[in-house]
């Protein structure tokens, strides 16, 4: 099973999220099965230029599948409340993890956007990249949040949602504002059409190369060019998933990851990889497996249960 952590423009799979957690506004469940259910909330505006998502995973069953997480520029707290409370800082990912549980997990999540948790953890996240850190260890100022969502996982997972939202919520007074330069690159890097050149990037946001690349690094995690390597990661993603064509079966696709208008056939390797910004096929698939672990080939075999 493979996981992706991530929705907002330009990346992964636009599904309609509600905003809140209120009885009137249930979330979209993305995943139900007899063993796991994991849904997803937006926040309220007042965290939406922070924060992507919160999310909830309740699996019940003592074997749960192997998931494959995907990287894709964004910070996760995670608050375990199964057994004994924790909470994990799960840093910008530059490859894939693979997680397997033997025990049932209720986990209560909230995801930031890049350069959102900066904002939120005051910590250089290039010190968190690719790494597991608990909570306490960053923001003490948290300390006592896992207890109250862990007093709370018999109720409903909205009501957990809500008081993880309220925990950040009271944090807004010492969050700092996001970083400009950071919130600009970011944007153009979503927006964008064309492979990324970290020259021109700067030179369009009147920085040097170098500062931009360090403002990324301590703001986001990783430097512009890794966060746009993701994102084309994730356009590829979203056409092998059919979200917006049908992968390898279907319609062609931009390098936005919409399906251009009048096309009829589905694209060969070479075409997807162009319209996707790789320089050819070789690229395309040497990129994929560099952040995936797995080929593109072994991705759609997976996603379609083969």
């Amino acid at each position: 099973m493979i996981h992706h952590r991530l929705s907002y423009p330009a990346f992964g799979r636009q599904y309609p999220r509600p905003r809140g957690v209120s009885a009137s506004r249930l979330p979209r469940t993305f995943s139900h099965s007899k063993k796991t259910v994991y849904r997803e909330y937006l926040p309220t505006p007042t965290l939406e230029p922070y924060v992507d998502r919160f999310w909830t995973k309740i699996a019940r069953a003592a074997e749960i599948p192997a998931q494959r997480v995907l990287p894709d520029g964004c910070v996760d707290i995670l608050f375990y409340l199964h057994d004994a409370p924790l909470a994990l800082i799960v840093g910008t990912m530059t490859r894939a993890i693979v997680v397997a549980s033997a025990e049932p997990q209720h986990i209560v999540a909230v995801r930031f956007r890049p350069g959102g948790a900066f904002a939120f953890l005051g910590t250089p996240l290039d010190e968190l990249t690719d790494r597991h850190v608990e909570l306490d260890e960053v923001l003490p100022g948290m300390r006592g949040v896992e207890e109250r969502l862990a007093s709370l996982k018999t109720q409903r997972p909205e009501a957990a949602v809500a008081e993880l939202e309220r925990a950040l919520l009271r944090r807004m007074a010492h969050v700092v504002p996001r970083h400009p330069l950071v919130l600009g690159g970011v944007d153009r890097i979503l927006r964008t059409d064309t492979p990324l050149r970290v020259g021109e990037l700067a030179d369009a946001l009147g920085v040097t190369r170098q500062h931009l690349t360090r403002q990324f690094k301590v703001h986001v995690g990783i430097g512009p060019k890794e966060l746009d390597r993701v994102i084309r990661m994730t356009r590829l993603t979203r056409w092998l998933d059919g979200v917006d064509g049908k992968g390898g079966d279907g319609d062609a696709v931009s390098r936005s990851g919409r399906v251009p208008r009048g096309a009829q056939k589905a694209p060969s390797a070479a075409q997807v990889a162009y319209e996707l910004g790789y320089y050819d096929q070789s690229h395309m698939i040497h990129e994929f497996k560099s952040l995936t672990g797995i080929t593109p080939r072994e991705y759609a075999s997976r996603e379609r249960g083969a």
